[in-house]
């Protein structure tokens, strides 16, 4: 974190009120925000395909991380709706999918589909519908389980969580 060369920038994006969400007080004190403000700006600037989190890709991304103005504007609407959708789920009863929308690797697997929803003006209440689908309590993927797993940061578990968002996105 220490090299982060935006670091007052990821910092202040790392204050959105969905972090006070789904983090606990230690984890705030921690700081575990920062690396996923960067991640969240990763996947959202980025081919899927093409990104990794692994501690020896991931260090250089850290330091090297440049938000623009406009970058940071859109992850503030992503946060946004992504925290709109957690509040209905946990308003609608659905703690398992809320519980789910706050784990750090589900939330970087959604990026790009709520980074999307926001681009195309996607309403909350749909992205409310997807997840619910997708995380539903009966019918969760053991393949998308699997990959959230072990090894969650390698590119090929990052593609293989991404490609299963995708099939249900495109239903």
């Amino acid at each position: 974190i220490a090299n982060c060369r935006d670091i007052l920038k990821v910092r202040s994006i790392g204050e959105h009120k969905l972090f006070k969400k789904i983090l606990s007080e230690k984890a705030l004190a921690n700081r575990n925000q920062i690396p996923i403000v960067v991640k969240t700006w990763v996947m959202m600037i980025s081919n899927v395909n093409d990104v990794s989190f692994e501690s020896k890709v991931f260090n250089q991304t850290m330091r090297d991380a440049d938000i623009t103005a406009s970058q940071e504007a859109e992850i503030a609407k992503v946060y946004d709706k992504y925290l709109s959708v957690i509040n209905m789920l946990e308003n609608a009863g659905n703690k398992f999918a809320a519980k789910k929308l706050s784990s750090e690797v589900n939330m970087i697997s959604l990026v790009p589909f709520f980074y999307e929803s926001v681009r195309l003006d996607i309403a909350d209440n749909l992205m409310y519908d997807f997840v619910s689908e997708f995380f539903c309590e009966k019918s969760f993927s053991e393949s998308y389980k699997e990959a959230c797993m072990s090894g969650s940061a390698k590119a090929s578990q990052i593609k293989k969580r991404n490609d299963l968002l995708t099939e249900a996105w495109n239903k």
